[in-house]
């Protein structure tokens, strides 16, 4: 693994911030980044504005206040008083109102914005056959009952029920990389079925009836494959991966898929003949009985596993056993009404973990077992974690979840205002992947608060402590991997 380019390379430029203030920086990368970030901002805009454009108003300086106060606000400083404190020096009643009303009621299409975030993601990260599209589900923890959406459901950020708002989202992952690109906010069933409730909260007629999670993650699926979008294939965890009818869709549209199962499913090792066994019986049976893959694992031995490298770490090279087999999956409709004729095909894959503390994984695939070996299927396995990566980063450092706001409408605005934040912070990233490898969000956010601050000496305390916590890491990092070839 290169190390970093040498960061005590002197480089005396001098930037002028005004009439009376400049200041030397000390790395050429970090010069770069800095003045690339200023240039950056503005245009990143620039190419959503006309989103903002309504036919007798143009919001969009309303949408540059909300964005640049995502990023000039800390954790649960971002309602909408404390973001136009961030942004102004002086904050009258009039201008709290339209900030209220640009989130709340002008009718800027939040979905438009959200297709043309999903399009230049899916362009940026370019090779289309090794980009992952992501499904997840994420709890809002929030506080009362008027929040549209709101209800004790499961929040997985706490691991049990709590009063929270979920949405559904879609990710577009490559390597190490990964942007959000769609969402949907996941109605309880006892909000449908209150039309007043419904109401109150601003929601469409069209949107007040009940849609599971899947339901609503096809539907981004269909939303985002019609405007355009490439990518090798779908990802998701057990909730998704344990429906037939979800993986069947999916395959019907003509689309790969890698989704996580339970260890309770039950599989077939051959391909089982579908029919009815004699002229009485009604519904559709196997000839053969399916097997759990608890059941199967507990027959495999250390020899039918490879040691296979997934990816590159901070602390060396992820490392897992893999087991891939040839399996079949039959969808048994409901109650034997709906069943399918034939069994379909699957690549089933095992991980096991190296250390003792770490889960085995467990996956079904659309992808033939000789159409991949067994280092990719591992690789596409594996990338379901940097939605998990994308929701922590958006969240910590964009306010992802710190909303205040009840409306159906201004939910979604808020969702596809985070998301362009994030395109702006991906956009950096891999702008700077080359000289500045180790570029986070937080590095991100920290000097792009500075672009708003008149202190010098601010920015460059900023930049020198990057300029050191990077070297740090990548001193980790370089120890990692020549440990691993000692």
């Amino acid at each position: 693994m290169k190390k970093c380019p040498a960061t005590k390379r002197a480089f005396n430029f001098k930037y002028q911030l005004s009439d009376n203030q400049s200041f030397n920086f000390k790395s050429h990368r970090h010069e770069e980044l800095y003045l690339g970030l200023r240039a950056n901002f503005s245009s990143h805009f620039d190419e959503f504005k006309d989103v903002f454009k309504l036919a007798k108003k143009d919001v969009s300086h309303k949408a540059v206040q909300l964005l640049e106060g995502l990023f000039r606000t800390g954790r649960g400083e971002r309602n909408l008083e404390r973001i136009l404190e961030a942004v102004s020096n002086q904050v009258s009643d009039a201008e709290y109102q339209s900030l209220h009303h640009f989130m709340t009621s002008s009718p800027w299409d939040s979905h438009e914005l959200m297709k043309r975030i999903g399009l230049q993601t899916n362009q940026l990260l370019g090779n289309y056959q090794d980009i992952a599209y992501i499904i997840d589900e994420k709890a809002h923890l929030k506080k009362g009952n008027c929040s549209v959406g709101v209800g004790n459901q499961y929040a997985g950020l706490v691991g049990k029920n709590e009063n929270c708002q979920v949405g559904v989202y879609g990710a577009l992952a490559y390597q190490q990389y990964a942007g959000l690109v769609n969402c949907r906010l996941f109605l309880l069933e006892k909000w449908c079925n209150d039309p007043d409730r419904c109401k109150k909260a601003g929601i469409p007629k069209e949107q007040q009836q009940y849609k599971t999670k899947l339901a609503l993650a096809l539907e981004m699926l269909r939303e985002n494959l019609s405007s355009g979008m490439k990518f090798g294939w779908v990802g998701a965890d057990s909730l998704y991966g344990r429906s037939h009818h979800f993986c069947n869709a999916i395959e019907d549209m003509g689309q790969r898929f890698v989704l996580d199962i339970p260890v309770a499913t039950r599989l077939f090792l051959k391909a089982p003949c579908i029919g009815l066994p004699n002229p009485k019986h009604k519904r559709l049976k196997a000839d053969i009985k399916p097997v759990k893959v608890e059941d199967y694992l507990g027959q495999l031995e250390a020899r039918d596993f490879q040691l296979t490298k997934i990816r590159k770490t901070t602390k060396g090279w992820l490392k897992a056993k893999i087991h891939v087999a040839q399996v079949w999956v039959w969808d048994q409709g409901d109650h034997g009404k709906g069943a399918e004729k034939q069994a379909r095909e699957r690549t089933l894959i095992i991980r096991k973990p190296c250390s003792k503390n770490g889960k085995i994984k467990i996956s079904l695939s659309n992808f033939k077992i000789n159409e991949c070996n067994i280092d990719r299927f591992a690789f596409m396995q594996s990338q379901r974690y940097l939605v998990e990566k994308a929701f922590k980063d958006s969240s910590k450092d964009l306010g992802m979840s710190d909303y205040q706001i009840r409306k159906y409408q201004s939910w979604y605005h808020f969702q596809a205002l985070t998301m362009l934040a994030m395109l702006f912070v991906l956009k950096e990233i891999l702008r700077n992947r080359e000289q500045i490898p180790l570029l986070s969000y937080l590095d991100l956010k920290k000097i792009i608060q500075c672009l708003w601050d008149e202190k010098t000496n601010k920015l460059m305390l900023r930049l020198e402590q990057l300029l050191k916590r990077h070297q740090q890491r990548q001193n980790d990092i370089d120890r990692y991997y020549k440990l691993e070839y000692q």
